[in-house]
């Protein structure tokens, strides 16, 4: 699956073997709880490849309605992640909602981790996995100390 932003002319590329794990994760009724993790993978100016995603952890906290990540094993994750080669990407979670889009509160935490960070990534991804992944896609966008920038679906590469 990729994703384009035209204003940002970049592209996200989301590795099949991601997808299967995504379509198990996501909240098919309202009582299942929201699910997450985090995503790594290889960059270049333009393109992003997401190689790999964690989570959920039976240590995370999770709800219907909120998804509380377990920061140590998340920051064990990110050195395991490194040592393979692969960069911290940002984060994915899950709502219950068709055509799903992040909270308010998602793209807060997300631009806190970015200001709070010593990265040289223009910023952090968001995915959001909604209840009817894949045959309607996830949300996707890069995020930083202050922008959000929304990505689209499509079949090829611009």
């Amino acid at each position: 699956m990729q994703y384009y932003s035209r204003q940002s002319d970049f592209t996200v590329t989301l590795s099949q073997s991601i997808v299967p794990w995504f379509t198990q994760q996501r909240q098919r009724c309202l009582t299942h709880p929201e699910a997450g993790g985090q995503l790594f993978g290889y960059v270049s100016p333009k393109r992003w490849h997401i190689e790999a995603c964690t989570g959920p952890r039976p240590s995370d906290q999770r709800s219907p309605w909120r998804y509380t990540p377990d920061t140590l094993e998340e920051n064990a994750e990110i050195i395991a992640m490194h040592e393979q080669g692969l960069h911290f990407l940002g984060d994915w979670h899950t709502h219950f909602q068709k055509t799903p889009l992040p909270s308010w509160q998602d793209i807060a935490t997300t631009q806190r981790c970015y200001r709070g960070s010593n990265t040289e990534l223009p910023g952090f991804l968001l995915i959001v996995v909604g209840k009817t992944f894949p045959q309607i896609p996830c949300s996707l966008s890069l995020i930083d100390g202050g922008t959000v920038v929304q990505f689209h679906a499509h079949e090829h590469t611009p």
